[in-house]
């Protein structure tokens, strides 16, 4: 029923008409690559994590979805024509609108087919070149690195912990080599720490001023392709600090890469 239930193992579940589903989507609109997946020239959704926030609980959970996960994806030709669907990556969903609002709808369709058909109540695109900026907007990242990045910065050893600046927090959650089979999938796990890590970091802040919240999302905003308002931002704010958030809020769509 449009996916108010679900069953899932034998098991029937009922959608929770608390929860507040929004589409969080990192851009990569370097189109750097040669392949056939740079399609048109608004760039693709490299990461994708599903941001479910209980408004009951404050609870939040972050479901994390592989860039490469493979679904019906709706295409459109360059005067915004619908041609019908075809499986291809979900990040491909965001080539195939205006690199801004229509964009972020298609992923979110892609996304919520996916999710059995949940309903996502909104979006923010932002584009990955803001790591930086964000960053050291919150004081710098701390956390113990994961890979060894020491030949591109010597500080960067595998198991060093270390607070990230702008530049080094861009290297740990952009790098992959594209060459590995599993590479994004170990850049997915970079990503998920890095993103535990900010999260924790900002809540902190934001325990000392209730408008650390809105002070990032004035940073992102350059960067950035939302239907979230300022005062909107502030109320998710303060529902999340209800329950504050742990690794053990984030998951993982499971998948097989080949």
């Amino acid at each position: 029923e449009e996916g108010k239930y679900v069953i899932y193992n034998g098991k029937r579940y009922c959608y929770n008409e608390n929860v507040i589903n929004i589409l969080c989507m990192g851009l990569d609109r370097s189109l750097n690559e040669t392949s056939e997946e740079n399609i048109g020239a608004n760039g693709q959704a490299d990461v994708l994590v599903l941001a479910a926030l209980d408004s009951e609980t404050g609870r939040l959970s972050l479901i994390n979805v592989s860039r490469e996960t493979m679904v019906d994806v709706k295409k459109y030709n360059v005067n915004g024509q619908y041609l019908g669907t075809e499986e291809m990556q979900i990040c491909l969903s965001y080539a195939y609108g205006d690199g801004k609002e229509t964009s972020c709808l298609n992923t979110m369709d892609s996304v919520s087919r996916l999710m059995y058909g949940i309903p996502i109540h909104a979006y923010a695109a932002i584009d990955l070149d803001s790591i930086s900026v964000l960053n050291d907007a919150v004081g710098g990242v701390t956390l113990t690195l994961m890979e060894d990045f020491s030949r591109w910065d010597s500080s960067m050893v595998k198991g060093a912990t270390i607070k990230l600046n702008g530049r080094q927090a861009y290297k740990y959650v952009r790098s992959r080599d594209v060459y590995n089979l599993e590479s994004n999938n170990l850049r997915m796990n970079r990503q998920k720490q890095y993103l535990m890590a900010f999260l924790q970091t900002a809540l902190a802040a934001t325990k000392e001023d209730i408008n650390v919240p809105l002070t990032l999302y004035q940073t992102a905003s350059d960067y950035m392709v939302t239907d979230i308002g300022t005062s909107e931002v502030t109320y998710l704010a303060s529902l999340v600090l209800k329950h504050g958030i742990s690794a053990a809020d984030m998951k993982t769509v499971p998948g097989e890469v080949t």
